[in-house]
C-alpha cells in the first residue's frame, strides 16, 4: 500500500482546479509545480518547506487568516 511517505514527487495535471487542505502536507516533497489551471490551494495543502512554483498568475494560496474565517463556521 502506498503512503504519503512514499511520494517524493508529483505531477499535477492541468485539469486540477483546486487542492484541499492537507492533500500533500506530510509528503516528503521539496518542489511542486502548480499548473496554470489551478485556481485555489487551501491553507496547509503542502508542507511549509515545499517550494511551490506557480505556473499561472491566477492561483490563489489561502492564507492563515482566510482559513480561520472559512473554518469558523
Amino acid at each position: 500500500m502506498l503512503s504519503c511517505n512514499d511520494i517524493t514527487e508529483i505531477a499535477i495535471p492541468e485539469s486540477v482546479k483546486y487542492i484541499g487542505s492537507w492533500a500533500f502536507y506530510l509528503c516528503p516533497l521539496t518542489r511542486v509545480e502548480i499548473p496554470a489551471g489551478c485556481e485555489f490551494i487551501e491553507y496547509e495543502a503542502f508542507d511549509p518547506n515545499v517550494e511551490l512554483v506557480l505556473l499561472g498568475e491566477n492561483t490563489h494560496l489561502e492564507t492563515l487568516e482566510e482559513y480561520a474565517v472559512r473554518t469558523e463556521q
